[in-house]
Order: structure tokens, then C-alpha cells, then sequence
């Protein structure tokens, strides 16, 4: 394959050479393959179905896929192509939303091989890089509002199903507006979403449906929380017995019915592993708490300062629990 030049600078709101090399890698490509992570959330699948109908929408002689594992609780943002991997031979790849080349659902020794040109766009913090181009923010609340920044104002035509699943990852990133950095940006996205006339309230009914099993789930947090010792730290432990009575999609966002208990600052959930060996955490900070996601690091996972994961064995939960109290009880550090 070419070389790989890395583009490592990380860039805020919009930068002018970085999404112009970005749309022109677009413009130029005959096939591009837009892929997220492999346990997708609302802000990879938005993001990857919405960068698909704008690509549609304004190049109506390009291939455009959006391959990956789907997810059944958000189905409804679309649903994933299944493509012969022939396709990716001198592809545009745009990877959206993966923190690490292990996340991605394509094996990235392949992609390296096969595809002509790979592209990062993601709102996690740098790490390693590992595309030939990164546009990174990590302070963005979500990639689809980095993606409706890469292409407003611009002379492009707007699909509503675009706006639609931008819009819908936003949401989903940000519990609804709660936490992330939301900013003056994010205002104006918002402003520039609602101009393309999709049903806001179709979207946002689909995001807050909750099946039977979590509600079951969600009783079960709600009788098993702790606080600890009033430091504003509320954490739940939930065992494999539990987990394994519901799909693995009724865990997505489970931390976010502890949104607005009084007082909280960091929120932490940890579900065991069928082996009972290993565990992974969830982390949401209420605002912006520093030493969270350095917390998250430490064990093997990462993210950001206001919402993280982790993973790690069963026998370290009470240390994984110890160190995000100590963010909020400096003297205990």
C-alpha cells in the first residue's frame, strides 16, 4: 500500500485545510466505505449512515457502503450493507467514531493492504494514530457534529435522513444534552440540522424506547446502587446472572437513568463477564471531571474526562471504584 502519512494534529471547530483535504479524498474516490466500531453506539451508527446519504445525495456516480455489525436497540438509523471484501481494493476508507484500530470491524492489517486511502474522524483523544489522515476533537460531543461541521455552508445538497442520524447520534452521544462539551457549536449544528426538515420527534420517540428487559435491568440498578461516602461517586455493580437474562443491547446507556440524582459527579457501572474473571466499566462524569479518562487508561480502556470505559479483571473493582473517588477527595490521592 502507499506510505502512510499521519496527519497527528489535532484540530478544533473548523479547520479549513483538514476538512478541505477530507472532502476533496471524498470528491476524488469512485468507492467509499464508511465504518465505526464494533459494538456501535448511536454516535458510530449516525455517524456512519448519515456520512452515507450526504455521499449519495452529492455524487450520484460513487459506491457507498456503511458495512459493520448494526445494533438491534438502534436499528432505526439504518441498516448495515454487506459487501465482498473485494470492495475495499483501492477504497476510501473513512473510519468514524473508533478510538483504536482494535475497535475497528475490519481487521486493520487488511484495510492497510487494500484500501487506496484511509481516513480518521473521531472525537476521542488522539492516541496512537493509525490513518493516513485524523481530524481529531476531542472536544466535540459527538463525531456527527464534527461531520456537520466538515460539510455546512457548503454548496452541497442536505438529505433530511442525513440530518436525521447526525442528529440522532448527537442525542445519543450526549444523553440527550446532558454531558459532553456542549458548546456555541453544538447550537449551531443543531440550527443547521433542523433546517433540513426531518421529523425531530420520530427520531428522539425511536431513541427513548424501552423494551421490557430494560426496564428489568434498570429496576435492578435502581435497588443496587451505592454512594460512597457522600464524595458525589455513584457506582453499581451489575453480575454475569443479571446480565445474561437481557440482549447486550439493553445495556447501551444503562448509566444514564442515574442522570440528575443530587449531588452525583461521577457515575460508574461495572458489568461481569460471563467468565466471571473479567469486568467492564462505564464512566460518566456529570461535568467535566479531570482524571477520568487517565483513570480509564489505567485500566486498558480510555475516552474522555466526562465519559469513558474499561476494562479489566473482576478482582480490581474495588480499586477501579477507589480511584474515581479519589478525582472527587483530592486529599485521599
Amino acid at each position: 500500500m502507499h506510505s502512510c502519512k499521519v496527519f497527528s494534529n489535532i484540530f478544533f471547530g473548523r479547520s479549513p485545510s483538514i476538512q478541505d483535504k477530507i472532502l476533496k479524498q471524498i470528491n476524488d474516490a469512485s468507492i467509499v466505505i464508511c465504518l465505526s466500531k464494533k459494538i456501535p453506539d448511536g454516535n458510530a451508527l449516525g455517524s456512519q449512515f448519515g456520512l452515507k446519504s450526504f455521499i449519495k445525495a452529492n455524487w450520484l456516480d460513487k459506491e457507498v457502503y456503511a458495512p459493520g455489525n448494526g445494533n438491534p436497540s438502534l436499528s432505526f438509523f439504518g441498516t448495515p450493507d454487506k459487501i465482498d471484501d473485494s470492495k475495499y481494493k483501492n477504497a476510501l476508507v473513512i473510519i468514524l467514531g473508533v478510538p483504536t484500530k482494535n475497535f475497528l470491524t475490519v481487521d486493520y492489517a487488511f484495510l492497510k493492504a487494500n484500501a487506496k486511502f484511509i481516513i480518521r474522524i473521531d472525537h476521542h483523544p488522539l492516541t496512537i494514530p493509525f490513518a493516513n489522515l485524523e481530524w481529531i476533537d476531542p472536544t466535540s460531543p459527538s463525531t456527527t457534529q464534527m461531520l456537520a461541521i466538515l460539510v455546512a455552508g457548503r454548496k452541497y445538497v442536505y438529505p433530511s435522513l442525513m440530518a436525521r442520524n447526525w442528529f440522532g447520534g448527537l442525542v445519543t452521544d450526549t444523553d440527550q444534552l446532558n454531558y459532553g462539551m456542549i458548546d456555541k457549536r453544538t447550537g449551531n449544528v443543531l440550527q443547521f440540522l433542523f433546517a433540513q426538515n426531518f421529523d425531530v420527534q420520530e427520531i428522539l420517540r425511536k431513541i427513548n424506547n424501552r423494551s421490557s428487559e430494560r426496564v428489568m435491568i434498570e429496576n435492578y440498578v435502581l435497588q443496587n446502587i451505592n454512594f460512597h461516602n457522600n464524595s458525589g461517586l455513584i457506582t453499581c455493580t451489575i453480575p454475569h446472572k443479571i446480565v445474561a437474562q437481557v440482549p447486550q443491547h439493553s445495556l447501551n446507556n444503562l448509566i444514564g437513568i442515574l442522570w440528575g440524582v443530587s449531588n452525583a459527579q461521577i457515575i460508574a457501572f461495572v458489568t461481569i463477564a460471563e467468565d466471571q474473571q473479567n469486568a467492564i466499566g462505564q464512566i460518566r462524569a456529570i461535568n467535566v471531571v479531570h482524571g477520568v479518562a487517565e483513570v480509564a487508561q489505567k485500566y486498558n480502556g480510555g475516552g474522555h474526562d466526562w465519559s469513558a470505559g474499561a476494562y479489566f479483571s473482576s478482582d480490581r473493582i474495588d480499586d477501579f471504584f477507589a480511584d474515581l473517588e479519589k478525582l472527587l477527595i483530592p486529599d485521599q490521592n
